[in-house]
């Protein structure tokens, strides 16, 4: 009997991979982390260029590549389901994710680690991804976050389209979580 293909009828977002005995094994990819990545990329203008990087053969590259007329960012995406009650949050990055961010900053490359969680996001640079963030931090705003993008790799004039409700870029720099030195 004839295996079934290794693609196609197994839904948006799954893979199928086939194993040493040669059966197909499903691995759904991270539906809500996919969600906020795509909620915050539709909100780009053209202008800005967004790549998608998925390299089975190499890990810890991160998710997205932005470029624009002023610079290139390098940004991870994370989703938390829930934010703890009393802890802090931890980024959930793997140790290869880690060592290509901290290698690229130390380089002076633009990185940064946006996690979004169901009451607002946080945007990690300079790396602060190597440390754990208070949920306090999670107040940032996907449109926000987005406007931030802009701002980082298009053009620093961009004005804030929010509706007055959300955070514009001059807040979005407030939150932002920074840290000074690499372990």
């Amino acid at each position: 009997m004839r295996p079934p293909p290794l693609s196609g009828g197994f839904g948006a977002g799954s893979v199928a991979l086939r194993t040493p005995d040669n059966r197909n094994r499903h691995f759904e990819m991270s539906q809500p982390e996919h969600l906020f990545h795509a909620r915050i990329n539709r909100r780009l203008p053209r202008q800005v260029y967004a790549e998608k990087m998925h390299n089975i053969y190499r890990g810890g590259t991160p998710d997205y590549w932005y470029s624009g007329f002023k610079a290139d960012l390098w940004v991870e995406y994370k989703w938390v389901k829930k934010l703890p009650v009393k802890a802090d949050v931890k980024t959930g990055l793997s140790g290869l994710q880690k060592l290509w961010l901290n290698d690229a900053w130390k380089k002076g490359r633009n990185v940064c680690v946006i996690i979004g969680a169901p009451t607002g996001c946080v945007v990690l640079q300079n790396g602060a991804w190597n440390e754990d963030i208070s949920r306090g931090k999670f107040v940032v705003t996907e449109q926000a976050v987005a406007e931030w993008i802009i701002w980082e790799v298009h053009d620093p004039t961009v004005e804030s389209t929010d509706s007055g409700n959300e955070p514009g870029v001059q807040a979005l720099n407030n939150v932002v979580v920074n840290s000074g030195s690499v372990d």
